[in-house]
């Protein structure tokens, strides 16, 4: 299954072997006898992340720096919750067998995107679906390990390749050279700000660890002036149209409690994050009111309209370009990192 989990993942990071007594030591604490395949596996390799979003294909046995969730944590947390709730659980719902679907009969082996995938070690090697939410739900996801991971590459590339059609990531470093663009400096500030630092001398492996990430529109035609950067974290998102990654800046926002995106002029970097941070603040008090959602609405617009007033004629028309070209990246030939 190694042999066979390497050339069906390729960009996979494979950590060090595990070693018998690893083993033996987590199958005591946790009173389960690996199955052969599973115990085979680890002593090729202690874990499995992919490079895409580093969710553990394989729990690493036992906690450590690349795990903070192990084999051995986190069931041993589910059982733990199990115990403590299997009497309630019991009493509420007397129909179900609870034996059957005690997790002791399972073992979680890793999982993504918030899906555990587990195997029954007197079983086969079934990846099962465990969802704490729905414990009558042990659907059998995948034939065993090397199926459940192509398919989820598959089905994240896919997704990738969806949301992304037109846009490509910018990520930088810590040894990355200071700003050289107000984008750029807008992006660190954010961080710094998010992070609770001071300054812009913070410098993340990956930008979009604290939650912004920062992406540039490559759906584009030959000629059209101007670049497009995208700034979102989670559903929140930022548009911002330049001519060349330096103020000024058309924002366009999408976040749920506008119908239509809103549009300014933002002339310096603290009118550029007072519209920002405004937005995300907003983004993040979530209502299900509609009085109180046309409020929020109506006081977004005055903060984003009123203050900066209307928009330069060549800058708003380059701007249009933008962001009808982004508004249908769905659509267009250009793929993430072409």
């Amino acid at each position: 299954m190694f042999e066979q989990l390497r050339q069906a993942l390729p960009g996979a990071i494979f950590h060090p072997p595990a070693t018998s007594q690893q083993i033996d030591r987590v199958e005591e604490a946790l009173n389960t006898r690996l199955p052969a395949w599973l115990r085979e596996l680890y002593l090729h390799t202690n874990g499995i992340k992919s490079v895409q979003h580093h969710d553990p294909y394989l729990f690493s046995l036992e906690d450590n720096d690349d795990f903070p969730r192990s084999l051995l944590s986190w069931n041993r947390f589910l059982r733990n919750q199990w115990k403590q709730s299997e009497s309630e659980r019991k009493a509420d719902f007397p129909e179900v067998d609870w034996d059957k679907l005690d997790v002791h009969r399972l073992l979680i082996i890793g999982g993504v995107n918030g899906r555990y995938w587990a195997i029954d070690p007197a079983g086969g090697p079934e990846i099962i679906n465990h969802e704490a939410s729905d414990v009558e739900d042990r659907t059998i996801l995948a034939s065993d390990l090397v199926s459940m991971c192509v398919d989820n590459e598959e089905m994240d590339q896919q997704i990738r390749s969806e949301l992304f059609r037109g846009r490509k990531p910018i990520r930088r470093y810590e040894d990355a050279m200071p700003p050289s663009s107000d984008i750029e400096l807008l992006l660190d500030t954010l961080v710094d700000l998010y992070r609770g630092t001071k300054g812009t001398s913070v410098r993340l492996r990956n930008l979009s660890s604290p939650g912004w990430s920062l992406y540039q529109g490559i759906s584009q035609r030959p000629g059209e002036e101007g670049m497009l950067f995208i700034l979102q974290r989670g559903s929140f998102e930022i548009q911002v149209a330049t001519r060349d990654g330096n103020l000024f800046f058309v924002l366009r926002s999408k976040v749920w409690f506008q119908e239509e995106p809103l549009r300014c002029l933002v002339k310096d970097l603290p009118e550029t994050l007072l519209c920002i941070l405004y937005l995300f603040d907003m983004e993040s008090f979530r209502t299900g009111d509609p009085s109180l959602r046309k409020d929020i609405a109506t006081q977004t617009f005055r903060v984003w309209r009123h203050r900066y007033g209307p928009l330069e004629e060549k800058l708003e028309q380059m701007a249009e370009v933008l962001f009808h070209r982004d508004d249908y990246r769905m659509q267009e030939e250009n793929r993430m990192g072409e």
